[in-house]
């Protein structure tokens, strides 16, 4: 599940929010509303995504959080949500 969470998040919603918000002619207000809601789903896609690594590990007795890719996904979601909050 972690990649499917992985590229739903990425490319589809977060690409997706980014081309509304510049593309759609409509009233401003309803724009920014449309793409917050789906930076919304796309961190929680991103959370989805990392809580299956995590359950995937523990259940193979595998340590988490011991490779570059694992500490750099772990930043990008953090970052992703802080940037969700502060919007």
């Amino acid at each position: 599940m972690s990649p499917f969470f992985g590229i739903s998040y990425r490319t589809t919603l977060f690409a997706t929010a980014m081309m509304i918000y510049k593309s759609v002619p409509k009233k401003r207000r309803s724009v920014k509303v449309v793409h917050l809601l789906l930076h919304l789903v796309a961190l929680v896609a991103g959370v989805l995504g990392i809580t299956a690594v995590f359950k995937s590990k523990k259940e193979a007795h595998l340590p988490d959080m011991y490779t570059l890719h694992s500490w750099l996904g772990i930043s990008t979601i953090c970052l992703f949500g802080l940037q969700v909050y502060l919007y």
